[in-house]
């Protein structure tokens, strides 16, 4: 089973990495469409990014500690993602049409 990440930050006016550890996977950052104001991410300690409320985006392959935010209480940001798994459709066996051409491998996320 592939791992799940799931985190959901309250927002403060200290900077918050999204993981606390080295975290590669896919993930899913949205902005709560509740929040009052913007949301103020940086990577690695560069320049600001404002997020308004409601936005969201998928980043691929992302290590989450090397992003932080913050912004003002009680607005909040949700982090979800995990590792995908490419699926490969196997071709069927030499000489034969059964079997192989419905048979698939790994798992999808």
């Amino acid at each position: 089973m592939a791992p799940i990440f799931i985190r959901s930050i309250t927002l403060s006016a200290t900077w918050q990495k999204l993981a606390a550890t080295r975290t590669v996977l896919t993930a899913a950052i949205t902005t709560a469409s509740t929040n009052a104001q913007n949301a103020q991410f940086r990577v690695d300690g560069g320049p600001t990014v404002l997020w308004p409320a409601g936005v969201s985006a998928t980043l691929i392959s992302v290590d989450l500690s090397r992003i932080e935010v913050k912004g003002t209480s009680p607005d909040s940001v949700l982090v979800t993602g995990g590792i995908s798994r490419r699926v490969i459709k196997l071709p069927p066996p030499p000489g034969g049409n059964g079997g192989g051409s419905g048979a698939f491998f790994g798992m999808g996320f």
